[in-house]
């Protein structure tokens, strides 16, 4: 594939009975965003030939002891490197419908807990837990995770505990709720929470696509962030769904956009310190004509919605991962696949 169409659908969100949670603060509040400061590579990896990833996904640290590259392809899914050193250890899953091949898994929606990756089976609503060694991937366990009036496939699901997890809601033209929470084996929505921005008649999946967004989960399982791709505003909530932060981001570095396929930040991940934004700023239009241009920020925000630090990197970076105790960002761009950048974090 066209390795521009790439670039342009990385950036692209995919579109497919309850107890509502009250917000504790539904007040915006305006912050001011700090002035980048450019960023330059501290090494570049090249991975072996025959252990370059040929289309890859995503990028995930395991808890600092592996650093695990997702690739769309059939064989050799997840590609897994050793921390900090970076040496390839091995490749392993098979995308397809025989005995331990992946069926329907949503590349996409890849969890992490303590010992290893949780997979989502998006068509029967299945959670496979694997924990990870040196050698190879275990199946653990699976876990149902449905509610009665599940219509669609999950989207952007996202891991905040063992016992809860949250994905984007609102195509229901009847709720005005962005999330639902729900518990594996439980059957039941625990609750839903979560409301659109105002000023939009738009109901259902028209909706949904304005206001559509990235999520993160604080790995110690007590707070979950949401990024609008299109609005330069965020929130922040906890583990019961209430609303801690709502941060509108005063920017004078670029100009307000008033088109729809404006993107402001495309990618997010967190540690339990902080929270980290992949910037895009410009239009899937002219990113599509001209996506050399493209140059790439790293916001760093904490976890009380503070601005930490913006960095202007060298790199076209599409995806990354971030080590606390390495203090270091992990990247890969899809113009070439064959590297994985690093950037030594001075936070």
């Amino acid at each position: 594939m066209n390795r521009y169409v790439l670039f342009i659908s990385a950036f692209i969100i995919p579109m497919f009975v309850f107890v509502s949670c009250n917000s504790a603060n539904n007040d915006v509040t305006s912050i001011k965003a700090l002035n980048p400061v450019n960023a330059s590579v501290t090494e570049a990896y090249t991975l072996q030939e025959n252990d370059v990833p040929i289309n890859p996904l995503d990028i995930l640290n395991l808890n600092d002891k592996y650093l695990i590259v997702i690739n769309k392809k059939d064989q050799g899914v997840f590609r897994v490197y050793s921390l900090p050193e970076l040496d390839y250890l091995y490749s392993w899953g098979r995308m397809g419908r025989g005995p331990d091949e992946l069926s329907f898994v949503s590349l996409s929606q890849i969890n992490t807990n303590s010992s290893g990756l949780i997979l989502l089976e998006n068509a029967i609503a299945q959670l496979k837990h694997y924990e990870i060694n040196d050698t190879g991937f275990v199946l653990k366990k699976k876990a149902n995770l449905a509610y009665p009036t599940k219509k669609q496939p999950f989207n952007n699901l996202i891991r905040v505990n063992d016992s809860t997890y949250y994905a984007r809601y609102g195509y229901d033209k009847t709720t005005d709720k962005e999330f639902i929470a729900l518990r594996p084996e439980f059957n039941e929505a625990l609750f839903t929470f979560g409301k659109y921005p105002g000023g939009s008649d738009l109901t259902g999946a028209a909706r949904s696509q304005k206001y559509s967004k990235i999520s993160t989960a604080q790995p110690q399982g007590k707070l979950f962030a949401s990024f609008y791709r299109s609005l330069n505003q965020f929130k922040i909530f906890n583990d019961r769904g209430d609303l801690v932060r709502n941060i509108s981001i005063d920017d004078e570095y670029i100009s307000e956009a008033s088109s729809d396929d404006f993107i402001y930040r495309a990618y997010v991940t967190s540690t339990n310190k902080h929270i980290y934004t992949l910037g895009v700023f410009n239009t899937e239009e002219k990113l599509s004509q001209d996506p050399d241009n493209f140059s790439p920020m790293i916001g760093v925000w904490s976890w009380e919605g503070k601005p930490i630090k913006r960095l202007k990197i060298d790199q076209k970076i599409h995806r990354f991962a971030v080590s606390d105790k390495y203090e270091t960002l992990y990247g890969f761009s899809i113009f070439d696949p064959s590297k994985i950048y690093t950037y030594k974090l001075d936070l």
